[in-house]
């Protein structure tokens, strides 16, 4: 297990520092894959004045506290073809992500054949960590959104096309304004803040890619995540 940075600066003057623990356990992932993976989602968030780090300093007393769990494939409860999920209690978001390596190996496998089979480990750890490193930006997003809803494009659609998660063009990976509104809303006001939100986080285990009244059906060369 190591410990990640992830600070959210204020978007103006005066704006709350919202410090974001993300403790992570890579399982069987190579250290160079968890690394890609995280450092793609801090590209991903850099934008959005959000800043993630791993420098290994001590937590700060309002740190909100992300669990990340790298598994193998996704469990019974998620939909075929999810590489990521992040739990939820009814409408509220868990601090406990998953993402899926193994299910990403091969969506990346079926997707550009057995040659990828003689991949040195070096071009898998930058392929596959980068797309795990998109399933845990939007994983991110849906707890700083504070929300389980999906949209129809940008960071936080619910499938993407595997091109679209290996390619190294991250452009597709972006808040639309509203959701940059909201993210303002929720987080700008006080530290204080901060420690409201991780107080009310608690509740049983469901993973967003299993709500009820959404069923995503997977297409051809799509994986999903939430």
């Amino acid at each position: 297990m190591f410990s990640l940075w992830l600070t959210l600066l204020g978007r103006s003057a005066g704006h709350a520092i919202l410090h974001v623990n993300l403790v992570v356990d890579r399982g069987t992932v190579s250290q160079r894959r968890a690394n890609v993976t995280v450092a793609e989602a801090a590209a991903i968030w850099a934008p959005y004045d959000v800043e993630v780090r791993a420098d290994g300093c001590a937590p700060s007393d309002h740190a909100i506290t992300l669990n990340v769990a790298f598994a193998g494939h996704h469990g019974a409860a998620t939909q075929d073809g999810t590489v990521g999920s992040i739990e939820f209690a009814s409408d509220t978001p868990r601090p406990n992500v998953s993402l899926y390596a193994a299910d990403i190996h091969e969506s990346v496998e079926a997707m550009l054949g057995a040659a990828t089979r003689a991949w040195p480990d070096v071009q898998r750890d930058d392929v596959e960590g980068r797309a795990l490193g998109r399933a845990l930006a939007h994983e991110i997003g849906h707890y700083l959104l504070r929300t389980r809803e999906h949209a129809r494009s940008g960071l936080m659609r619910a499938n993407q096309p595997i091109p679209t998660l290996i390619e190294r063009d991250r452009r597709r990976f972006s808040l639309s304004p509203s959701e940059i509104a909201r993210l303002d809303a929720l987080h700008a006001s006080s530290v204080d803040r901060s420690i409201a939100l991780t107080a009310r986080v608690t509740s049983d285990r469901i993973s967003s890619q299993s709500n009820p009244p959404r069923r995503v059906r997977k297409g051809a060369g799509t994986t999903s995540y939430d």
